[in-house]
């Protein structure tokens, strides 16, 4: 600044042409302002009402000039991840930015904000992170000062820039669940599998990872294969009866990648064996996660249907078909069967019948339903198994019944060959075959064929008396 000393009004002279005389006061160039940037609030919470980072651009001292400084974003916070900024321009408006594109260029040109003469600070900088539903780590936000006009200010270039962070509210955190997608299978059926999905409940910045276990009434035995994607992103199709049974008891990791919401599908293929089974649940269910947190369907279930051609078919046979009458040990026996293994007991209604009676049998023994041997041997209640039947039981796991026997009764007649039948019915958890009935025959012992013979029963007759006859009898043994 300029400090001038002019002269007027001498005495005892006059005045020349050089009355004016100018100095000149320099400041200390110490007194140069120093501008530096601060984040005065330097955390803020994504979703957080009211919540945003706060930047202060200051200088050392008081200057008698204004002071512009021009200011640039980065970091790693995007300009899909702010909602506004809002500073104040070198004409002293207050500019609000939205708008993601011209948000975008903040971070590329920037923008001036201007430290007033007579001031120490420009108006604050004030950011607002976007509400999305994506789960972030923390993201730092950076801004760098420079001055335009150097004469005026210089930069700390210590304090050049300032950070501050925008951190995601906790309620982002995805939730993870599981369902079963395709909920049934049925054995045998080509290209018919259990499909189950585990997915979150929003798209995060990282990859999340959940331990899946299979459980329920299914077993190793009944499953072909269940293939997975692992964490590394490889498919693994597991077929070893061992290697699935693993799958029980240490089961195995899966992902959703980052900004999916989704893991790829788990699907299991039953084992198409020959044994009729009843509907068995597989569950899986999911435990362990990383950058998740469960939620409330961690398990999903999924059932294994039986195919309709695997129902058992019962037959029955006279598995030895004669039995002669008087010879020890010689019976009839009948064997129910059927034509595969079945996970139920089977249960089958008998009745005899034939040209055999009651009285043709000395006992009937046969296994009932509760594994009770039964052996009939009351004429009046072998009658009954003509008219009322029995019943008898293939348990599950199993074939055959236990054999049904006949013994023939030794009585003293001399009789043809008869046969008697047994026939099945009302079958329960299978159905009938063609053969529901078995013929056995009843021979009888050849020490019953009678013996013929005569006699004169009245040998003698007298010619001439009236009345007196000769008679024969001609009788057999039996």
């Amino acid at each position: 600044e300029d400090l001038v000393l002019t002269i007027s009004n001498p005495s005892n002279a006059e005045l020349s042409s050089t009355t004016s005389a100018t100095g000149t006061i320099k400041d200390d160039s110490a007194d140069k302002p120093v501008l530096s940037i601060t984040a005065t609030d330097a955390t803020a919470e994504e979703g957080k009402a009211g919540d945003v980072l706060t930047y202060q651009v200051s200088q050392s001292n008081v200057s008698d000039f204004d002071t512009t400084v021009h200011v640039v974003l980065s970091g790693k916070v995007s300009a899909a991840d702010v909602s506004s900024i809002s500073y104040t321009d070198v004409n002293g408006a207050v500019v609000t930015v939205t708008d993601p594109t011209a948000i975008g260029k903040l971070f590329t040109d920037g923008f001036d904000v201007k430290v007033v003469k007579g001031q120490t600070t420009a108006p604050a900088i004030t950011i607002t992170p976007a509400q999305d539903n994506i789960y972030e780590v923390s993201e730092n936000l950076d801004l760098t000062i420079s001055s335009p006009n150097l004469d005026n200010a210089t930069v700390d270039s210590s304090k050049a820039t300032a950070s501050g962070t925008i951190t995601d509210e906790v309620t982002e955190k995805p939730t993870l669940s599981i369902v079963a997608t395709d909920n049934t299978a049925e054995e045998g059926k080509a290209g018919d599998v259990l499909t189950y999905q585990v997915s979150q409940s929003n798209v995060s910045d990282f990859d999340t990872t959940v331990h899946v276990v299979l459980s329920g009434e299914v077993e190793a035995a009944d499953i072909a294969s269940v293939s997975y994607t692992n964490v590394d992103g490889t498919v693994v199709t597991v077929t070893d009866p061992a290697d699935i049974a693993k799958l029980f008891t240490d089961g195995f990791d899966v992902e959703v990648e980052k900004g999916q919401t989704t893991a790829p599908a788990i699907t299991v293929t039953p084992f198409n064996d020959s044994i009729y089974e009843i509907s068995e649940d597989l569950v899986l269910t999911i435990s362990n996660p990383s950058n998740a947190e469960l939620s409330s369907t961690i398990s999903a279930k999924g059932a294994i249907q039986d195919e309709t051609t695997e129902i058992p078919m019962l037959s029955i046979a006279a598995t030895d078909a004669t039995a002669v009458e008087g010879v020890a040990g010689d019976v009839l026996t009948y064997q129910v069967s059927q034509s595969l293994v079945s996970d139920f007991d089977t249960t089958v209604h008998v009745v005899l019948s034939g040209e055999v009676e009651a009285a043709d049998i000395a006992s009937v023994s046969y296994t009932n339903v509760d594994g009770t041997v039964v052996t009939v041997t009351d004429p009046a209640d072998i009658a009954k198994l003509f008219t009322d039947g029995f019943d008898v039981e293939v348990e599950k796991g199993q074939t055959t019944a236990p054999a049904i026997t006949v013994t023939p009764f030794n009585d003293s007649i001399y009789e043809i060959s008869e046969d008697l039948v047994l026939t099945i019915s009302n079958p329960s958890n299978a159905e009938l075959s063609s053969t529901t009935s078995a013929t056995g025959t009843i021979k009888d012992d050849s020490a019953d064929k009678p013996v013929l013979s005569i006699t004169a029963t009245d040998a003698t007759a007298e010619e001439g008396k009236a009345g007196d006859v000769l008679t024969y009898q001609v009788s057999q043994s039996n």
